[in-house]
């Protein structure tokens, strides 16, 4: 039973490793690709763009995500918006990274 146990935490390990690298990249990759407003406000979306990593009961989850109340909007776009989407961009870039991370 100790070989499973020993496999598990390397795989456990490897899966972490994978997630935090992925949210740090999609993290750097959205505060690229969101607009920079050109008011007093500037840069206030880039600001309140936040990721995280973690383990938790044999679960490994990542997230990136905007904590600001108009981040949906620029995301998706409004009736007098075009949508200019910054996360799902880079979300949709690191799945052959995350891919490749976890087959190496």
């Amino acid at each position: 039973m100790n070989g499973i146990e020993d496999f598990k935490k390397r795989l456990q390990a490897r899966m972490l490793s994978a997630v935090t690298s992925c949210v740090q990249r999609t993290l750097q990759s959205a505060k690229q690709l969101a607009p920079y407003g050109d008011g007093s406000d500037g840069g206030h979306l880039r600001d309140c763009i936040f990721g995280s990593a973690e383990e938790k009961e044999g679960f490994v989850s990542g997230s990136v995500y905007a904590d600001n109340p108009h981040a949906a909007y620029v995301e998706h776009g409004t009736s007098r918006m075009p949508p200019r989407p910054y996360l799902h961009p880079a979300f949709k870039a690191q799945k052959a990274f995350f891919t490749q991370k976890l087959n190496h």
